[in-house]
């Protein structure tokens, strides 16, 4: 169920292979070809990280992607269209983006609240 960047580092790294594209030519490529309806659930941008939580949808899949800036990591998890699990998933991920700020812990349980709610009612108009 959950797929780290490097197996999306290898589908790019084929494409740069087969074009001849640079890697930003290939990522591009690839975010056309495997991701779309890309939504972002959460946006934290404290102290200079720049995190998000994206929703794609893909073949009727969706696929949560928490990305953690400045770690270049990225965590994607493929999941059937059950929208409980796709909530579970979300939230999980959101607290995990919200644990590694640099705040107090009053002020990450606040902003986590927060997104917690903005993210549940993006989810909820999901079809």
């Amino acid at each position: 169920m959950k797929y780290a960047s490097i197996e999306t580092e290898g589908l790019i790294l084929n494409i740069m292979e087969e074009t001849g594209k640079s890697f930003f030519e290939a990522e591009n490529k690839y975010i056309k070809d495997y991701i779309l309806e890309i939504e972002v659930l959460a946006h934290i941008d404290i102290n200079g990280n720049d995190d998000r939580l994206l929703l794609s949808r893909k073949n009727g899949k969706f696929i949560v992607n928490g990305h953690r800036d400045q770690m270049n990591e990225d965590y994607f998890y493929f999941l059937d269209t059950d929208k409980e699990t796709l909530k579970d998933v979300a939230l999980y991920e959101l607290e995990l983006l919200v644990k590694r700020q640099r705040l107090s812990e009053k002020k990450k349980a606040k902003l986590l609240d927060q997104l917690k709610q903005e993210t549940l009612e993006k989810i909820s108009l999901i079809s």
